[in-house]
């Protein structure tokens, strides 16, 4: 990456940390760049943005983004009060963005905006790596274990 985009991906990122504490229930744990990611997370994330990769199951489309992810971890039997994610390149830019997500919703309708969920995320307490996607005509889940 040249000087001038990394300046630029530099303000995006100043741009998003300061969206995200105006979020009440999300906080920055840590930030890295693509470059400094675990070599295994990016294998998993390469392997399952294939378009053979098996899809887990699926949702009908409903009204509230937030309630996708609830679908998946209620799907996997997986109990928590909070979300300890690794969001990979973040609203589509150069930072994945470690978080603690307590507040879901709030979370969700800001990652979103007003369009439907399109959310990949690696869960870091469950060793889980998902995608929620809108397919033809349902959300799909994609899941690796890692």
């Amino acid at each position: 990456m040249d000087r001038k985009q990394f300046l630029i991906e530099r303000m995006r990122l100043k741009n998003i940390k300061e969206e995200i504490n105006n979020l009440e229930g999300v906080s920055v744990i840590n930030i890295y760049e693509r470059a400094d990611i675990y070599p295994k997370y990016k294998d998993a994330l390469d392997s399952i943005y294939k378009i053979e990769f098996p899809v887990l199951t699926t949702k009908e489309i409903g009204d509230e983004n937030y309630k996708y992810v609830e679908y998946l971890y209620k799907y996997l039997k997986l109990q928590t009060d909070s979300y300890r994610w690794l969001v990979p390149g973040f609203n589509c830019s150069y930072w994945w963005l470690e978080l603690e997500v307590s507040n879901l919703c709030n979370f969700i309708d800001y990652y979103s905006g007003n369009s439907s969920l399109d959310f990949t995320a690696i869960d870091t307490n469950n060793n889980l790596l998902f995608d929620i996607g809108l397919g033809e005509d349902d959300f799909e889940y994609c899941t690796i274990w890692l």
